[in-house]
């Protein structure tokens, strides 16, 4: 048997709730987009749809969705530290919307570095083909982390360290896959010489 765990705080649990019912709630008010973002994993005809205007990445829907991804992260974060008793200068409720808008924050950073550089470079379109692979790696990762961060705050501390390693492996294979993707369909539209740069920026980020 498991040893009890350490990091089961009762709003933990309130928290998860709330992060269920959010995307749930998507789920049934916006059947179509969610479907369509699921399949959008697999499917290269989406990112050419997004670039052009009026994709959903422009819609209030997915600030919703991207809001909802950092305090999915957040929590994960959260458990993980808690689980190996890291101590900061905060704790609580209040480390846990400290570590999501920081997660937020820093993301929408990175995607505006991205468009920067895109600007430079005179590469606007394969930067906007590149943070659409961004956006629907956060979306992906949010359905995956979501059972993880309900399983990992109800289980026993003996079981942790799977759920970390886990969470690992999910952003490990998300990464690569969609950055092998975006290399694939930015090379095999543009010119390579200019795009050595370019990709090499979008190593970075990752």
């Amino acid at each position: 048997a498991g040893k009890i765990k350490k990091h089961g705080e009762r709003w933990v649990l309130l928290v998860i709730l709330c992060l269920v019912l959010g995307f749930s709630i998507l789920r049934i008010a916006f059947r179509n987009d969610i479907n369509m973002l699921i399949t959008a994993f697999f499917d290269p005809r989406f990112l050419a749809q997004q670039t052009s205007a009026g994709g959903f990445f422009n819609s209030w829907p997915f600030i919703v969705l991207f809001v909802l991804f950092g305090f999915t992260m957040g929590m994960y974060l959260y458990l993980v530290g808690s689980y190996l008793q890291l101590s900061y200068a905060f704790s609580g409720v209040a480390w846990y919307i400290i570590l999501s808008l920081l997660i937020i924050g820093l993301l929408v950073l990175k995607v505006y570095v991205l468009r920067f550089f895109g600007y430079l470079l005179v590469v606007q379109k394969a930067v906007g083909v590149y943070t659409s692979i961004l956006f629907l790696s956060y979306f992906h990762a949010a359905l995956l982390f979501l059972p993880l961060i309900v399983a990992f705050s109800l289980s026993a501390s003996a079981y942790a360290v799977f759920y970390i390693y886990t969470g690992i492996a999910i952003v490990l294979f998300i990464t690569v896959f969609q950055a092998i993707r975006g290399a694939i369909h930015v090379l095999s539209h543009y010119q390579f010489p200019k795009f050595y740069l370019f990709i090499y920026f979008c190593a970075l980020e990752i």
